[in-house]
């Protein structure tokens, strides 16, 4: 029994190293890290940056000394209707909220019949025009509204708004999303 003890508990250096299928010693490299340069030394120099996607070609002809125009550019131009459309936007932008009379005009009620249709059409008269009708129209003071909440037809009706005791089967953790679930407690009857 000592023997196998001693035997199992020996180091397993006997064993010869298992021999390796692939070598890692000698990877290729890449094609694109092939071409790279070998150092920061031999990288082209760039000159400032310059406009435009012709840097290459620019580049090759400053360093040959040729004198290179920068190119000019133009504003884009902007066609009649889109610049209508902003002006427009930045009119109601800057525009006044709120109506109001201005010193030294005749006060008005604020309202103005619009012009007459182009073409000799008959303008809205008040017997025809419920806008005007509703402005010209005698003025409601009454702050009361004539008609009243009634009581339900019966304590068991259900209508939105109706609390239905329960109680909570899974906790409310506000910051989990999901479903709550929960059973009711009471007997609820709903009339037709």
């Amino acid at each position: 029994m000592g023997a196998a003890l001693i035997y199992g508990l020996q180091r397993p250096d006997r064993t010869p190293a298992p021999e390796e299928l692939i070598t890692t010693d000698r990877r290729q490299p890449a094609d694109g890290l092939r071409d790279l340069p070998g150092s920061y030394d031999a990288i082209p120099r760039l000159g400032p940056p310059l406009p435009g996607d012709l840097g290459g070609g620019i580049l090759d002809a400053q360093q040959r000394g040729q004198p290179i125009a920068a190119p000019s550019l133009a504003p884009p131009t902007m066609d009649p209707a889109e610049q209508q459309r902003l002006a427009e936007l930045e009119a109601a932008r800057v525009s006044d909220l709120f109506f109001q009379t201005r010193p030294g005009t005749p006060a008005s009620n604020g309202f103005q019949l619009p012009p007459a249709a182009p073409g000799g059409g008959m303008a809205a008269t008040p017997e025809t025009d419920p806008r005007q009708a509703f402005l010209t129209g005698p003025i409601d003071r009454r702050t009361v509204a004539p008609d009243r909440v009634q009581p339900p037809a019966s304590p068991y009706l259900l209508q939105a708004g109706s609390v239905i005791p329960a109680a909570l089967i899974t906790g409310i953790r506000s910051d989990l999303p999901g479903q709550i679930s929960a059973q009711v407690t009471q007997n609820v009857y709903d009339s037709p």
